[in-house]
């Protein structure tokens, strides 16, 4: 079904609605879910390819970006890069405003020892709340593990959350790569989170050996989000890693706070970086403020601009 002008709280291509967040709303009341509004935000399983507008050449009002923290380095990191792209499009300096919301990180590290992704789902949903009283459009979470629930976070988001899963999904394809290495924490690497939207996109994946998930899930909770890194913990996990590069295309560094230590250049091999990926979706979707979205039978233009 196109989406048209017609539909409360959607202007079709070319008018002024006042912002995503009242489009968004809009929709809701009629009955729509967020995921027939766009790829980026969609359910988990039915990836399509992104193919958002080309990138300006200057920044001029841009929407407003929701970060949910779930570690302070993710969501920094994040919003530092988002900075910094900004900064190669528009000399003067202009870019998105930017809300950062963050709780205590044990309520995350807590509720996810116990795989209690009710609670963990509750307490992003609440940072959501408050980025959208701070006049934000729509939000990002630079973090893989709440995507263990993100269709259930963005059905009852009050603003459009974009996904972590189509944004790598479409770099991959992007890159034409037939097989990828998931890296992240343990509750990444052993749910498998990735392995279905990557089939789908005919991606297989691999994760390291059960020793070596151990050592990279202590790195990033004992080592990289606490600010304590020991570097011959760093280069132990890298010597390893470099032995499983040979069955694969490239690495996923599915958890944001690994690009703190792993690059391409100490792995000698093609990385997906996932905060990279989802600042450059982010700083995209503020500044352009449409997507594209395509399906199995055509293109079609579904327009959140100005």
């Amino acid at each position: 079904m196109f989406l048209s002008g017609l539909t409360k709280g959607l202007k079709p291509v070319g008018t002024q609605p006042t912002s995503l967040s009242t489009i968004f709303r809009g929709s809701r009341s009629i009955g729509m879910s967020l995921t027939s509004l766009s790829p980026i935000i969609s359910n988990v399983g039915h990836t399509r390819h992104l193919n958002m507008q080309p990138m300006p050449s200057s920044i001029k009002s841009p929407w407003h970006i929701g970060i949910v923290g779930v570690t302070t380095v993710g969501a920094c990191s994040c919003a530092k890069r988002i900075v910094a792209k900004a900064a190669s499009i528009d000399k003067e300096g202009r870019h998105p405003e930017f809300t950062i919301h963050t709780l205590p990180f044990n309520k995350y590290k807590e509720a996810a020892d116990k795989e209690d992704w009710d609670s963990f789902s509750k307490s992003i949903l609440r940072s959501i709340r408050a980025l959208e009283q701070a006049g934000s459009e729509f939000v990002i979470i630079p973090s893989n593990t709440p995507h263990v629930r993100i269709h259930e976070i963005q059905e009852k988001s009050p603003l459009p959350v974009l996904s972590m899963l189509d944004i790598v999904v479409d770099q991959c394809k992007k890159q034409r790569l037939k097989r990828v290495a998931v890296l992240g924490t343990q509750y990444i690497m052993e749910s498998r989170l990735y392995d279905e939207v990557l089939e789908k996109a005919g991606i297989s994946t691999i994760v390291p050996n059960k020793g070596l998930r151990e050592r990279i899930h202590a790195l990033i909770m004992d080592e990289i989000i606490p600010d304590k890194i020991n570097q011959t913990s760093v280069n132990r996990v890298i010597k390893q890693l470099k032995l499983l590069k040979e069955d694969c295309d490239a690495m996923i560094l599915a958890c944001t706070e690994l690009p703190e230590v792993l690059n391409k250049d100490n792995l000698n091999c093609s990385v997906i970086d996932t905060t990279d990926a989802m600042a450059k979706a982010a700083l995209q979707l503020a500044v352009t403020k449409d997507m594209y979205t395509l399906n199995s039978m055509d293109k079609r233009l579904i327009s959140f601009g100005m």
